[in-house]
C-alpha cells in the first residue's frame, strides 16, 4: 500500500495507524511498572529461594526497567523513518538479550542436573 505525495512516494507499513512513538511510550510504561514490581518483590526476599536465584530475579527486573528507559528515550524521536529503524534495532536488542538469558538458564539447568546425578 503506497501513499502518493507531490514529489515522492512514501511506503507505508501495514500497521501504520500505530505510531512508533505511541507504541514505545506504552512499552516504556509497561516495562518500568513490571520491572519495578519484580525488583520490589525481590527486595522483601522470597522464602525458600536461595539468594543466588533471588539475585537473578532482581537483575531481570533491572534489565526490564533499563529497556523501559531506553524505549522512553526512543519515543522522543520525531522522524518516522528513523523511528522505524530505531524500533528495528530495539527489537534486535531484545532478541540478543533473550538469547543470552536462554543460554544462561540452560547452563544453570545443566549444572544442577550434573550435581543431582553426582549425588545419586
Amino acid at each position: 500500500m503506497q501513499l502518493e505525495t507531490d514529489a515522492l512516494t512514501i511506503r507505508r507499513w501495514p500497521l501504520d495507524w500505530i505510531g512508533t512513538r505511541s507504541l514505545l511510550r506504552a512499552y516504556a510504561l509497561m516495562a518500568c511498572v513490571t520491572g519495578a514490581s519484580i525488583v520490589g518483590t525481590g527486595i522483601r526476599g522470597i522464602p525458600g529461594l536461595p539468594q543466588s536465584h533471588a539475585s537473578l530475579i532482581w537483575i531481570t527486573g533491572m534489565v526490564i526497567i533499563a529497556a523501559g528507559c531506553a524505549a522512553s528515550g526512543l519515543a522522543l524521536n520525531d522522524d518516522p523513518a528513523t523511528g522505524r529503524r530505531a524500533l528495528y534495532r530495539f527489537a534486535t536488542g531484545h532478541v540478543l538479550v533473550g538469547l543470552i538469558v536462554w543460554l544462561v538458564l540452560r547452563l544453570l539447568r545443566r549444572r544442577e542436573t550434573t550435581r543431582l546425578l553426582e549425588q545419586n
